[in-house]
C-alpha cells in the first residue's frame, strides 16, 4: 500500500516437460523440456480512477517448443 496508490508484483515459473507430438515415440516428434519465468506489476491510483499494468512474458528468454513433428 503506497500513499498515492496500490503496487502489487506477482510472478509465476511454468515448466514444460518433454513430450512426443505424434502417436510415435520418436527422437524427431520430441519437443525438448524447458520452463519460462513471467512477471506482472500492477498499480491502482489512490481514488481507483485508473490502473497501470505493465506485463513481461518469458524473461529469461527460455527456448521452448510449443510442437515438433517430423517424418522418415
Amino acid at each position: 500500500d503506497l500513499g498515492p496508490g496500490n503496487l502489487t508484483v506477482s510472478g509465476n515459473y511454468v515448466w514444460r516437460a518433454a513430450t512426443y507430438y505424434s502417436v510415435f515415440n520418436t527422437y524427431y516428434n520430441r519437443a525438448k523440456s524447458y520452463g519460462s519465468n513471467d512477471f506482472r506489476v500492477l498499480y491502482i491510483d489512490h481514488d481507483n480512477r485508473w490502473t497501470v499494468i505493465g506485463y513481461l512474458k518469458n524473461a529469461f528468454d527460455q527456448r521452448g517448443s510449443a510442437g515438433a513433428g517430423g517424418t522418415r
